[in-house]
């Protein structure tokens, strides 16, 4: 059956991570052994096969999962957290709490096996082989376990004891059962899988319970071993917890008790893509996507930004900015081997994106000029590749469709078998444009900001015009993803919505009938009137396509979907892959998933605030339905990160008709003003700013042009 795990790692410094499984496994190192935790009491062994599991996050939202398994007399919960092991050591740390819930005295033993498997299950085999992990050698020396000629298990919890069996002679099964360790200390085995077994006795008072920590030093380990005086694992725990309470509490988020666990999941998202950075590279996960792409890296560059960290994001553009190409194009893809050859035609868009957002929130004018020169070879590729759609093959006949175009591609995994001209690659490389033009401006290029801007008011023409015609051959309604296809394609639509600003350019009828579509096949999902065994939450960026479409309650529907997705839903995480059936041993991509954890960090944000490039506003309150603002606590959020400052407000409702609005922040008035979007039903009847009357030009929202701001927002009786 499926084994889902959460992964668990130091704030993107060293490139090592564990996972911990909801079986209480703890995986050590990427494609390492795990430690499974046994207990003999009564005569029996309990494993995980007999236990019912709860899983948590401390505080409820930091990256440090535990499992609770309750069997028999007794509780087992199995907790693990990244820290310093020495002064020159990394490592996970494992702690193993037993505790007696029964009402006499329980004699037991915890047994940890070190055992030549991986938490990731074989099926699991996307630049990876998952299953096995070879364990060829185990000797018990100087206090610790030492496997594969390495110190890799280090028991901070005095009275361990340690046996070994190699393959042929392992009679794990029968020692466990019996209460008993395998024989040996050494051991050596050619098959690679030999096991090792750490034991503790104990006596347990009715009600008391005892911790027992472990320290695994990611590899190439030269540890020491902790000297007895040395702190155990309380030290690690204590920098632990302040570390991340730290690093991400920097947006606040204050919901009614009835409304989604969206500021934990918040958090939690964001803890994981601190966990995946490998020092500056944004990576999407810890395992199958262990590399950078720049297409999950700008959306993970845009969530960090709005969440307070434009260094992390700044150090990402510079490492990635560096491997840019001879000719000007950016890789869509590199890890420690350097940069990826495959050609995908969205990522010099992307990369441009990365950059100005990074500029938009940050101000940052010197890194700029820094990464200027690659602007301008970024936009000169831009048009070596569009000169290959205008030549004199592309102005007439059935050609002429592709003219101005990006050429084909497989950005989009669906092309992978075949590339074509997908308008997710214009799109982006009209983002691109737009914030060449907007990079030039901020650093006074003049000749440069002129000329960027024509490219792309040609490059959007031969866009849209390709939209229309493709749309026109293919008699569909909706707004389609590429040219030869026309499929339908939702979630990269959504994103012409979000990030690419392009809502008001998009064919209005086209874009509407799009996420019509959508919502009933969604519906029809959802009811299972439609045969379905998996989608992926990418869809989650839907959910801020909706929001700024003014489609509140389908939104918030979608919304709610997604979080039923997450696996488990304790540990606030998302898989690339989500299937209908939880316990189905099928393909997750990478989890938790860090592209989908930043996709949902800006659709959660933009409910509460979202920036709408067509008229320069900060539009507030898009996504929040009155039924949250009229509870008794009403909601509030503090320290988001946007384009304009830092901006702060609560939202409560005095009154049955009657709303109130503080803002606060360090907001510089964008020159939209802000933008209250009020709840279908809600018709603006009264409108008061710091005191004073002020106009109301749509009963269906506020226009303020003060900051800060004390708004009372009156409606029409009910």
């Amino acid at each position: 059956e499926q084994s889902y795990y959460t992964v668990i790692g130091p704030d993107g410094g060293d490139p090592s991570e564990g996972l911990l499984d909801v079986d209480g496994n703890l995986e050590s190192v990427k494609a390492g052994f795990i430690v499974e935790p046994f207990v003999h009491a009564d005569g029996t062994l309990w494993t995980w096969a007999d236990a019912k599991t709860t899983p948590s996050l401390s505080d409820g939202y930091l990256p440090i999962p535990s499992l609770s398994r309750s069997s028999g007399p007794f509780r087992l919960s199995v907790t693990a957290w990244s820290g310093e092991l020495t002064p020159d050591t990394q490592g996970l740390f494992g702690r193993y709490r037993l505790t007696n819930r029964s009402e006499r005295p329980l004699s037991a033993t915890l047994f940890l096996a070190l055992r030549p498997f991986q938490a990731v299950p074989p099926w699991q085999s996307l630049n990876m082989d998952g299953g096995v992990s070879p364990i060829r050698s185990l000797r018990w020396r100087d206090r610790s376990v030492w496997l594969n000629g390495e110190p890799r298990i280090i028991p901070l919890t005095e009275g361990a004891r340690f046996g070994a069996a190699d393959f042929d002679r392992d009679t794990l099964a029968t020692d466990l059962a019996l209460g008993r360790l395998p024989p040996d200390e050494a051991v050596d085995d050619a098959t690679g899988y030999a096991t090792g077994v750490l034991a503790y006795r104990l006596e347990l008072k009715p009600g008391e319970g005892k911790d027992f920590d472990l320290a695994l030093p990611f590899p190439p380990s030269t540890a020491t071993v902790p000297k007895p005086e040395q702190p155990r694992g309380d030290k690690a725990w204590d920098d632990a917890i302040s570390h991340w309470r730290a690093r991400l509490n920097t947006v606040e988020i204050r919901m009614p008790d009835s409304a989604p666990e969206l500021a934990d999941a918040v958090r939690t998202a964001l803890a994981h893509l601190l966990i995946h950075r490998d020092r500056a590279s944004l990576q999407p996960g810890s395992r199958s996507y262990d590399r950078t792409w720049i297409r999950d890296g700008a959306t993970i560059a845009s969530a960090l930004l709005q969440t307070g960290h434009p260094e992390e994001v700044r150090d990402f553009l510079q490492w990635f900015g560096a491997m840019q190409q001879a000719d000007g194009r950016i890789p869509c893809c590199a890890d420690h081997r350097g940069a990826d050859a495959v050609e995908e035609n969205d990522s010099d868009g992307e990369f441009l994106y990365a950059l100005a957002e990074y500029h938009r929130y940050t101000g940052d004018g010197v890194t700029v000029r820094e990464l200027w020169p690659r602007v301008v070879r970024t936009v000169g590729h831009i048009e070596q590749l569009r000169g290959q759609r205008m030549t004199e093959e592309y102005r007439d006949g059935e050609r002429r469709i592709f003219f101005g175009l990006m050429p084909e591609s497989i950005s989009h995994e669906g092309y992978g078998g075949h590339p074509v001209h997908a308008f997710w690659d214009d799109l982006w490389t009209l983002r691109g444009l737009k914030d060449a033009r907007y990079l030039a401006g901020v650093l006074g290029e003049k000749e440069a900001e002129a000329l960027y801007g024509q490219i792309k008011d040609a490059f959007a023409a031969d866009v849209y015009r390709a939209m229309k015609a493709t749309m026109a051959r293919s008699g569909v309604a909706y707004i389609p993803a590429s040219v030869e296809l026309a499929d339908f394609d939702s979630n990269a639509i959504a994103e012409f919505v979000n990030a690419i600003g392009e809502q008001h350019h998009l064919p209005q009828q086209a874009l509407t009938q799009t996420f019509d579509d959508w919502y009933d096949y969604f519906q029809r999902r959802k009811t299972d009137r439609v045969p379905w065994d998996s989608y992926t939450p990418y869809e989650v960026r839907v959910v801020e396509a909706l929001v700024r479409m003014g489609r509140r309650e389908q939104a918030l529907e979608l919304l709610n979907w997604e979080l039923g997705g997450q696996r488990p839903r304790e540990w606030h995480q998302w898989a690339e892959v989500v299937w209908r059936d939880p316990s189905k041993p099928a393909f997750l991509g990478d989890m938790p998933h860090g592209w989908i954890g930043a996709e949902f960090i800006r659709a959660a944000l933009s409910l509460f605030a979202y920036e709408r490039e067509s008229d320069q506003s900060l539009v507030l309150a898009a996504g929040i339905p009155a039924a949250w603002v009229e509870s008794r606590e009403g909601l509030a959020i503090r320290g988001l990160r946007t384009r304009d400052g830092t901006l702060d407000y609560a939202l409560t409702a005095p009154a049955p008709d009657q709303w109130r609005l503080k803002i606060s922040g360090t907001l510089s008035l964008p020159p939209g003003k802000l933008v209250v979007a009020l709840p279908r039903g809600k018709k603006l009847h009264r409108l008061t700013v710091n005191g004073k009357p002020a106009a109301i030009a749509d009963p269906g929202q506020a226009i303020v042009a003060e900051f800060p701001a004390e708004v009372v927002l009156g409606f029409e009786d009910r």
